[in-house]
């Protein structure tokens, strides 16, 4: 048995990067949501990072169904976030509709599990 000491992203980024463009990847097996829920301050910013993270419904997921899957994208367009989903070479918009659909049906129908998520004012073209 070992102990491991965790932290957020808040505390870890604590006024760092501050007025600065911000690229964040995330691939947490599942956990998206609580590292989120520990980056409040950082989705708050004028200068909103960017985010790439791996989420999966039900692929990969220890309980195999991703319980706060909805909660992940419904905190990022509370704060202004919009969502896309990286297939292949290109970007595929997603919105509540989707996750909707994709509750219902219990699949997302395709193997691409990475998200970009972006503050309004930058849509995918603009992010260079």
């Amino acid at each position: 048995h070992r102990s491991i000491s965790v932290s957020t992203l808040d505390t870890i980024l604590d006024g760092r990067f501050e007025g600065k463009r911000m690229l964040i990847k995330a691939d947490v097996e599942g956990h998206e949501y609580h590292v989120i829920r520990g980056a409040r301050r950082l989705l708050a910013r004028a200068q909103k990072p960017i985010w790439l993270i791996e989420i999966a419904l039900n692929e990969f997921h220890p309980s195999s169904r991703n319980p706060t899957f909805r909660d992940t994208f419904e905190m990022f367009w509370a704060d202004g976030y919009l969502s896309w989903r990286l297939e292949g070479g290109t970007l595929r918009a997603i919105g509540r509709e989707d996750i909707d659909r994709w509750l219902a049906d219990g699949t997302t129908g395709v193997p691409w599990l990475n998200y970009l998520f972006a503050p309004r004012d930058r849509q995918p073209a603009q992010l260079g």
